[in-house]
């Protein structure tokens, strides 16, 4: 356990640096908010597809076929979180409006940047990870997971932050990272590998390209999400909503979720012999705080603002202190 506790807690150093300095730029208001917003929406529409082009098409197709059950995972996830953030805020005391936003909050994870952040960051500074699960697997189940996730929080997410009832819209279900997912695994599927990669053919190049653009999305993830945190605007009046709030999601997040997972760990993914990428994946997606977008959801609806942004504050600190306590214990765990 010693070989790798020390280079958990510098992996964990490496994300609160660059959130850090997220928050410092805001703080300061080096740059202003709409910048970080328009930066935000560069990482999503152009950075994450890029990524995920750039790292899926280099798949082998047997790693994509296995990989599909993950999809499931990702709704499975997306399922019993909501089920069981409805059944802790339908007994707390809140309005029906404050009660959606927990469910919410306390159901939905941040499934695409902090899992996608922490298996870049950790194999680089915790050698033992890198060798235990791979680098681009880890990479590859995450986007089949988000396949099933993604469009989950952008449609059934949405509905419930904001408490509101519309018609249902196909886009929502195709979010440009889920796009670039799609692409990037139809490269192994179509079998074109070999004329994507060819040298001596542009395709070459151009994937090239692509690929540095998404080699700057993940450290440009962490600097969104602290000048997004700096950016919160809480009111004082209802304090102790506040916290109770936050207190309740911080359970489900980092004690419920946590809890599952070791059941799920030594009753089904040990016996069955489960991959370890597998396995790292579904402990990374199980270990995460709120998704940050149910803020902006909250913001472009006008409604539930102020929990939504002091429970996303928060939480995000708290994931920051508990992660090398939580990954030390798993890299502990039997059949690793």
């Amino acid at each position: 356990m010693i070989d790798y506790a020390i280079p958990a807690f510098y992996a964990t150093a490496q994300m609160l640096i660059l959130t850090g300095l997220g928050f410092f730029l805001r703080r300061t208001d080096v740059w202003p908010r709409v910048f970080f917003t328009q930066l935000s929406l560069l990482v999503v529409r152009v950075g994450l597809p890029a990524y995920f082009i750039a790292s899926l098409s280099r798949t082998a197709l047997e790693n994509v076929v296995a990989a599909w059950p993950m999809a499931i995972a990702g709704v499975v996830v997306f399922v019993t979180g909501v089920g069981i953030a409805l059944l802790v805020f339908r007994r707390m005391p809140f309005s029906m409006k404050d009660q959606s936003a927990g469910i919410a909050l306390g159901g939905i994870g941040n499934g695409a940047y902090i899992p996608l952040s922490v298996a870049e960051i950790v194999p680089m500074t915790v050698p033992i990870v890198a060798t235990r699960f791979g680098t681009t697997e880890p990479i590859l189940l995450i986007g089949v997971f988000l396949i099933g996730f993604s469009p989950l929080l952008w449609s059934v997410g949405n509905m419930i932050v904001t408490s509101q009832r519309g018609p249902f819209k196909l886009t929502r279900l195709l979010s440009p990272p889920v796009i670039g997912i799609l692409i990037g695994v139809s490269v192994p599927v179509l079998r074109i590998q070999s004329i994507v990669f060819d040298p001596t053919l542009p395709f070459h190049h151009v994937h090239a390209a692509v690929s540095r653009v998404g080699s700057v999305t993940m450290p440009l993830i962490l600097i969104i999400l602290g000048a997004f945190i700096a950016d919160l605007r809480i009111g004082r009046e209802r304090g102790r909503e506040f916290y109770l709030m936050a207190g309740a999601v911080s359970a489900i997040r980092f004690i419920v979720f946590p809890a599952l997972f070791y059941a799920l760990y030594f009753l089904v993914l040990e016996p069955i012999g489960a991959p370890p990428a597998v396995r790292w994946v579904l402990f990374l997606q199980t270990h995460i705080p709120p998704a940050t977008s149910l803020s902006v959801l909250a913001s472009q609806a006008g409604i539930n603002e102020e929990h939504t942004a002091f429970t996303l504050l928060v939480t995000n600190v708290l994931y920051l202190v508990v992660l090398p306590l939580y990954l030390i214990l798993f890299l502990s765990l039997p059949g690793l």
